[in-house]
């Protein structure tokens, strides 16, 4: 045997171990996964449906189901493409988003969140801007609701940011180029 033909069997080698290993990864990831969504609902979910049946208040199963709701999105994908995809949205507008998305008004927002209406509505206004439909007739409820929907194909949404100098009228896609 060659020394070329060796070190030909010696790649094949290595590449039959790679796919392995990343086939291994995969299985993990995918284990992982299912292993999380068992132990939110064995570990959590019971003691959030105690905590509703206690007499809580309604702010406070509002809160709850708000909880309920963010563990079912942790498994979900709309936190991951808020969070990756369109990275100059603030821990704040992420989570206002996240309550726009399950259907919360802007005056319940702003009771949950104990913060002014116009803070709220100025958040909102802040996140339409940085996804790029603020001047749209596209309902942001809506749209955050289709975020995640179409992860399998390779379609990234354009990042927009505002330019705050312009009084938020001026998009500048993140690539600065890009229409």
């Amino acid at each position: 045997m060659s020394t070329m033909e060796c070190l030909e069997k010696e790649v094949e080698e290595a590449e039959i171990a790679f796919k392995y290993l990343l086939k291994l990864r995969e299985t993990d990831k995918i284990q992982m996964q299912k292993d999380m969504v068992l132990n939110i609902q064995m570990l959590i979910e019971p003691y959030l449906k105690k905590l509703k049946d206690s007499g809580a208040t309604s702010n406070q199963k509002k809160l709850i189901e708000i909880i309920e709701t963010n563990l079912q999105d942790i498994v979900s994908s709309f936190n991951r493409r808020l969070s990756l995809e369109f990275v100059n949205l603030s821990p704040m507008e992420i989570q206002i988003a996240n309550l726009i998305k399950i259907g919360k008004t802007t005056k319940e927002i702003a009771d949950l969140m104990h913060l002014s209406e116009k803070t709220i509505a100025t958040h909102r206004n802040n996140v339409r801007c940085k996804l790029g439909i603020k001047n749209k007739k596209i309902p942001l409820r809506t749209y955050l609701a289709t975020l995640g929907t179409n992860e399998d194909q390779n379609e990234d949404p354009a990042i927009f940011h505002c330019d705050k100098s312009e009084g938020f009228k001026t998009f500048m896609n993140a690539s600065n180029n890009i229409n």
